[in-house]
């Protein structure tokens, strides 16, 4: 067994990814990130050779979104770590878990005008949950843990770590930790109570069934609430086959750029019941025509507050049974 008061910073790095259950590894490999890839020849985490840094960003959101876990997508600094950033707005807006790691120069250079320094941490700060600098060897292991745990919490996407080249080479001691599990949230009572009070006293329920459902696995909780309400479901783009092609509730995807049945059965209903649906996936005042209907809204985490989205009962827990 190796000697783990031996060890780089950079191979801690890897050691705390593989702790915490991350597998694989998209990148295009440079001088700043050198010790990061031979850390990773060592390890048991797959590293997937790209041609560019753009499409390692791709598939490590594509990666979070079938998978729920997120990958890695490397770069080193400067151009490398630009590139990444359109791939990593893609993860943060689409709910995907990934970690962007990005190779940065020696820590004397930086906060100086020096060859390719970039201030990475404010450049990925807008398009991530997080984005952060590795400043000491004491401090990655909750770093890594952190930035596993924060890309899968509710709603998911990316966190940025930078990790200078000369930390990288640093020996250490430390040993990973490992960032414990989500919690399940249970909903209030009341809120429920109060959802189950407007569904029932609605004539044409209609159930808009987001990314969400998705992502928490909730698609049989939903035709179930469908079957029971008799109510039809539309789904946003990224939660089709939510419901199958075939079955009699379905009305398929909403936001086809021509009036079809979904629209018609929107102007129709007298309530909204919206499950996992994020903001992002379509313009909420386009699904209750400028706020002319009820919204009752079932969601993992507490949405912001938008105009002509008139919410009526919000309950706020666990799309899924616990099973």
């Amino acid at each position: 067994m190796k000697d783990m008061t031996q060890q780089t910073v950079a191979e801690l790095i890897v050691h705390c990814l593989e702790a915490n259950g991350v597998k694989t590894v998209f990148g295009v490999p440079g001088e700043e990130t050198t010790d990061l890839m031979e850390a990773l020849k060592g390890s048991g985490l797959d590293f997937v050779l790209c041609r560019h840094e753009q499409s390692a960003a791709f598939m490590a959101s594509v990666h979070g979104r079938l998978t729920g876990k997120p990958a890695v997508c490397m770069a080193t600094l400067g151009p490398g770590a630009t590139n990444l950033v359109t791939g990593v707005a893609d993860a943060t807006l689409d709910c995907a878990p990934v970690i962007a790691l990005t190779g940065q120069g020696a820590r004397e250079r930086l906060g100086r005008e020096s060859h390719q320094i970039v201030d990475l941490e404010a450049l990925f700060a807008p398009i991530t949950k997080a984005s952060r600098r590795l400043n000491v060897a004491d401090e990655v292991a909750q770093a890594v843990a952190e930035a596993v745990r924060l890309s899968m919490a509710e709603k998911p996407g990316a966190v940025h770590l930078s990790l200078p080249e000369d930390l990288a080479a640093t020996v250490t001691d430390a040993t990973p930790i490992v960032a414990p599990p989500a919690p399940r949230l249970v909903a209030a009572e009341e809120d429920i109570t109060r959802a189950a009070e407007l569904i029932n006293g609605a004539e044409r329920p209609l159930i808009v069934a987001g990314n969400g459902v998705v992502r928490s696995n909730a698609a049989d909780a939903v035709q179930a609430l469908a079957e029971r309400l008799s109510a039809p479901v539309l789904t946003t783009f990224m939660a089709k086959g939510v419901l199958p092609p075939d079955h009699p509730l379905t009305l398929h995807a909403v936001g086809q750029p021509q009036p079809d049945h979904a629209d018609d059965a929107l102007a129709h209903a007298d309530l909204l019941i919206t499950v996992g649906f994020d903001p992002v996936e379509y313009p909420p005042e386009a699904l209750v025509e400028g706020g002319e209907v009820a919204v009752v809204q079932l969601s993992e985490t507490p949405p912001q507050v938008e105009p002509d989205w008139p919410v009526k009962a919000l309950v706020v827990g666990a799309l899924a049974p616990n099973t």
